[in-house]
């Protein structure tokens, strides 16, 4: 409680915000979009309502200025805080400089969203795009391959996306690899398989069991499972 008193234009901020994800919930973008900002009046240092300004103006009213700018104020806000917000706020911003030409600038936002959050595959696959663009396709291929491996579905959509057109024949070669790479754990998996399943079956042998012997000795038995 006494946090609360002493700290009421938070409070009121967090209330506008809430009421602003509940419209927006339920398709008000426009009431979202005013709670919102007057939450960021009363907070202006809550990174979360500026990505969520930012993604409305960027999705919902097709404004890529000022959803830029609010994704620049999460990416200062959120830096000191949350290396995965900052990231998420980057990845944003490297689309909306990817589509207004900045393909450079795009790049080393996602560079650095990889050096904050390596675990992040779109930030592997977005910097694989942008890479290929600037025709640096030796970069883009390991960029890919590091977010296919992350995630499997990268494969379908690198597949039909235009921006891999300069390099298509380098990530066909790279499926390939992949490809093998996976045949080659199935084969490797599967001769330890039979190697197991003939070492089984020469044991049953050697001590005269069947599997569809119904006298089976519990002796015997306990031996085929140890083994």
């Amino acid at each position: 409680i006494l946090e609360i008193l002493s700290a009421p234009l938070d409070t009121q901020a967090k209330e506008l915000r809430n009421r602003a994800e509940e419209a927006y919930t339920n398709g008000w973008i426009d009431d979202a979009l005013e709670d919102y900002l007057e939450s960021e009046k009363k907070n202006r240092y809550d990174f979360s309502i500026h990505i969520s300004i930012g993604l409305i103006y960027l999705f919902q009213k097709i404004d890529k200025e000022k959803s830029l700018s609010y994704f620049e104020k999460a990416i200062k806000y959120a830096k000191p805080k949350s290396k995965y917000y900052t990231s998420y706020a980057l990845l944003h911003k490297a689309l909306i400089l990817r589509d207004t030409g900045k393909i450079e600038e795009a790049e080393e936002c996602t560079s650095e969203a990889i050096n904050l959050t390596p675990y992040l595959s779109q930030a592997f696959y977005q910097n694989a795009q942008y890479n290929s663009l600037l025709n640096k396709p030796q970069k883009a291929i390991e960029m890919l391959k590091r977010a296919i491996k992350s995630d499997i579905n990268y494969c379908e959509k690198c597949y039909v996306e235009k921006d891999f057109e300069p390099i298509r024949d380098e990530i066909i070669i790279l499926f390939k690899q992949l490809r093998q790479h996976e045949a080659d754990i199935v084969n490797n998996k599967f001769t330890v398989f039979l190697s197991k399943y003939k070492e089984h079956e020469k044991f049953i042998l050697n001590n005269n069991l069947s599997y569809t012997s119904s006298d089976r000795s519990e002796e015997h038995t306990s031996e085929l499972q140890s083994h």
